[in-house]
C-alpha cells in the first residue's frame, strides 16, 4: 500500500497519514455510502465521512488514484469494509480523525442497537458545520 501513501502526499497537502481498522467505523462503512457523526465532536471534527469502495480494497492502483482524491476535501474517508485513511498535518491529528470517528461511529451503532435510525437524528446546526 506504499504507492497508496505516496500518491497520497504527492497530490495533496498532507504531512501525515494514518491508515486504522476501525471496528465500528468499518461496520458502518458495510450499511452506509456516507458516515455523518451524530454527536457534537464528530460532527464537528468529521463531518461527514465518505465511503469508497474498490474492487480490490488493498493496494490497488485504483486506490492510488481515487483516495487522494477525497482527500483534498475531507479529513478522513473509509473505504468500504476495510478501514479509514486519515490525513493531518502531524501524525497526532489525522490519529485523531480516526478515533473521533471511531467514537461518532459507536454511539451511531449503539443507537441503532437501541431501535433509532441515527440519521433522523442529526440536528440542523450540525448539518452547517
Amino acid at each position: 500500500e506504499s504507492h497508496v501513501h505516496a500518491a497520497i502526499y504527492r497530490e495533496t497537502e498532507a504531512l501525515a497519514i494514518v491508515h486504522a481498522h476501525l471496528i465500528h467505523a468499518t461496520a458502518l462503512s458495510m450499511v452506509y455510502d456516507e458516515i455523518i457523526p451524530v454527536d457534537v465532536e464528530g460532527s464537528y471534527h468529521v463531518r461527514r465521512v465518505p465511503v469508497v469502495e474498490f474492487e480490490f480494497g488493498s493496494g490497488s492502483e485504483e486506490m492510488a488514484e481515487v483516495i487522494p482524491e477525497y482527500l483534498k476535501n475531507y479529513e478522513v474517508i473509509m473505504i468500504r469494509g476495510h478501514g479509514a485513511v486519515a490525513v493531518g498535518e502531524t501524525l497526532e491529528e489525522a490519529a485523531f480523525y480516526c478515533s473521533s470517528l471511531e467514537n461518532s461511529s459507536k454511539i451511531i451503532l449503539d443507537l441503532m442497537i437501541a431501535g433509532k435510525n441515527p440519521m433522523d437524528m442529526i440536528p440542523e446546526r450540525f448539518k452547517k458545520w
